[in-house]
């Protein structure tokens, strides 16, 4: 590919300059060796149209190329970013995490039973410290496996 594109692009420089100077030629040869201000105008018209089109057609596509491959390269960072976040999100052992991906997954019904469930283990047993908070862990204070089986009988 990248030698193609090369060869294509000789080949374009080739045929821009070609005309160029055929241009150029055709000016000269029109005069009759007598050059006035007009006359080296008209010649470098052409002379400068090459230039500018040799410019667009090896710098200016190499820069756009560049520019698209460094929005990819952004992208594709920003994209496995976003998955690390995800992948760390997903491995996350916290309670907190636990607690509320299973009351996510939870409908209305077993939310207000696992309530119910929480209070009575909370207010049925001292758990809580001198400080008012609770002790134990959240994984504590889920369903027991007996409620479990009732709700779903």
């Amino acid at each position: 590919m990248q030698g193609d594109e090369a060869m294509w692009k000789g080949i374009i420089t080739t045929i821009i300059w070609l005309i160029s100077g055929s241009l150029s030629l055709a000016v000269i040869l029109s005069t009759n060796g007598n050059f006035n201000g007009d006359s080296l105008g008209m010649m470098a018209i052409p002379l400068i149209v090459a230039v500018a089109g040799t410019f667009f057609v090896w710098v200016a596509s190499e820069l756009v190329k560049r520019d698209r491959v460094e929005a990819e390269a952004e992208r594709e960072l920003k994209r496995e970013e976003r998955l690390g976040n995800l992948e760390k999100d997903k491995h996350s052992t916290s309670e907190g995490t636990r607690l509320a991906l299973l009351l996510e997954m939870m409908d209305a019904d077993e939310r207000q039973m696992f309530k119910q469930s929480l209070k009575r283990k909370v207010l049925g047993e001292s758990r809580l410290t001198s400080d008012g908070e609770l002790s134990g862990s959240a994984s504590e204070f889920l369903y027991d496996e007996d409620e479990q089986h009732r709700s779903y009988q």
